[in-house]
């Protein structure tokens, strides 16, 4: 599969890189922010609640992989060095490590919200017609704060999948009840590595991933946009 090297390609390459790193740099923020809340400073000590992206950098996934899918004209994805958390210094294990997991994602579907603020208010500005004719075409402003939207969107779906290391495998283990169903868990945890791989190297993942951004798409963009259409008589 060859590279697309044109002048948009890599306009379009940059654009996404930047959304990666904002999008990454407040996630990371947030499991370090959450974490100093509930008694756990670590991120802060490591200067982790910062929106600099060179403190959340991983040289792997945030460069290498990256421009490894733009060359192969794949769909660009990343991800940032986690924050280090140390959980004996939380108050509740098993509630804290919940909400600390829960911050990345849920500082994703913020992010999104508020791209979708600023296309409502575009949206306000331009009129209706104007503006899903523009959402329709490459480069416009509300092309633009769409892909931002997905990005976030997808960052956030991605990260809540119950597969170590993501986060949504810490709040899988605060909610599962102590006994059985704990257990099981632990015992698959050690494989959480080959499952993941399994999923990314199938259509499964992508599938999944597709279906539950379509969802989140109607429930965090499309309805609350056509909602202020209808109220501002657009």
């Amino acid at each position: 599969m060859g590279s697309d090297l044109s002048p948009l390609s890599i306009l379009n390459f940059a654009y996404v890189i930047f959304v990666l790193l904002i999008s990454l740099s407040v996630h990371e923020s947030a499991h370090a922010f959450i974490a100093e809340k509930r008694g756990d400073n670590t991120g802060r000590m490591l200067g982790r609640i910062t929106l600099n992206p060179l403190k959340h950098l991983d040289p792997i996934g945030s460069v290498v992989v990256p421009v490894f899918l733009f060359l192969f004209n794949l769909p660009v994805f990343g991800w940032a060095k986690p924050v280090p958390v140390n959980p004996r210094n939380f108050r509740q294990y098993r509630l804290d490590n919940a909400l600390v997991s829960a911050a990345g994602p849920v500082s994703n579907l913020m992010l999104a919200l508020v791209s979708t603020v600023a296309m409502a208010g575009y949206l306000i500005v331009v009129g209706r017609e104007r503006f899903w004719a523009e959402l329709g075409q490459e480069y416009t402003p509300p092309a633009l704060m769409i892909l931002f939207a997905s990005i976030n969107l997808l960052l956030a779906a991605f990260n809540a999948i119950p597969v170590f290391p993501l986060d949504g495998s810490h709040i899988l283990e605060a909610v599962l009840p102590k006994g059985a169903a704990s257990r099981a868990y632990d015992k698959i945890k050690p494989f959480s590595f080959l499952i993941l791989l399994f999923l990314m190297m199938t259509p499964i993942l992508g599938t999944i991933l597709h279906f539950v951004l379509n969802i989140l798409l109607m429930a965090f963009v499309f309805f609350p946009l056509t909602l202020v259409a209808s109220i501002a008589g657009q």
